[in-house]
């Protein structure tokens, strides 16, 4: 029980996590383990009451030595018909059980044709279906479960965050630029973010400003320092691949570099006007 509980914790960690759903899978499965084994045996049961009345008991069979020796073997009584038909269930060799039956009597498909679609084809694909349908409710249950987990972290780790914004905003501005953000010691940062720090693989501060700075403005408000720390803490979580914070930081750095350039053209355009002004009043005199 207590191993149980054990990797009932371990599975919100992803290494642990297929172990858990195999573990969860096999405890969960008894009850369809059972109930199957009860209709497979009902079935059987069935089919094999009629491979009585319809094999073992015809006469035209038992008149050729190859088929009753057969009968003898596989058909002799209702355990011994059950036997054989639980091959059935796997298709183990069975052609040999009704290849030479059907050959002699073509009728005796009527018998066993309902056997491999019954209890072959359509009872085990159920049975798949069912087990299939448990692990897919196991794995919603698991994200749920990651899910409160991840907001029992964020929960705890924003008032760190709060603090940590507070200490940086030097001035109480309500601002961090990028000077302020420089004074950050990568040893004050929480365990849970210098582990996603470093899986990221920021090359900077600059790099982290770059990410944090979500409207482009060249400030960062306590708003997206707080979310920005927590999302990338909980990044780790929620297994976002580092090529993702790539494309962030690519696109924070587009987005920055065109804003440059669009003041650089209202500058260029403001000249302009000012330039045509200017040449106005001497035209007029001219």
């Amino acid at each position: 029980l207590r191993l149980l509980r054990m990797l009932r914790t371990l599975r919100l960690w992803p290494m642990f996590r297929v172990v858990w759903r195999l573990t969860f899978g096999l405890l969960t499965s008894a009850n369809a383990m059972v109930s199957t084994f009860a209709l497979l045996m009902l079935i059987l049961y069935m089919f094999g009451c009629l491979g009585l009345e319809v094999i073992t008991k015809n006469e035209h069979i038992r008149e050729i030595p190859e088929l009753l020796e057969l009968v003898d073997s596989n058909f002799a009584s209702l355990f011994d018909t059950m036997i054989t038909l639980t091959q059935f269930v796997t298709l183990d060799s069975v052609s040999s059980i009704y290849g030479p039956l059907v050959r002699e009597f073509p009728s005796l498909l009527l018998y066993f044709l309902p056997i491999i679609l019954v209890v072959s084809i359509s009872l085990m694909n159920m049975v798949t279906a069912v087990l299939v349908e448990g692990a897919l409710t196991q794995a919603n249950s698991d994200r749920e479960a990651q899910k409160f987990n991840a907001m029992r972290k964020i929960r705890e780790a924003q008032p760190i965050f709060q603090a940590l914004f507070k200490q940086l905003d030097k001035d109480f501005s309500g601002e961090i630029e990028l000077s302020e953000l420089a004074r950050l010691d990568f040893l004050d940062l929480p365990p849970l973010f210098r582990r996603a720090f470093q899986d990221f693989k920021f090359e900077s501060i600059i790099e982290l400003f770059e990410i944090l700075d979500c409207d482009v403005s060249g400030k960062i408000m306590e708003d997206e320092f707080v979310d920005g720390f927590l999302n990338l803490s909980l990044a780790e979580i929620q297994q976002v691949p580092p090529e993702l914070i790539l494309i962030l930081k690519l696109s924070r750095a587009m987005a920055r570099k065109n804003s440059i350039v669009l003041r650089h053209l209202t500058d260029v355009k403001t000249e302009m006007r000012r330039f045509s002004a200017n040449l106005a009043p001497a035209d007029a005199i001219d």
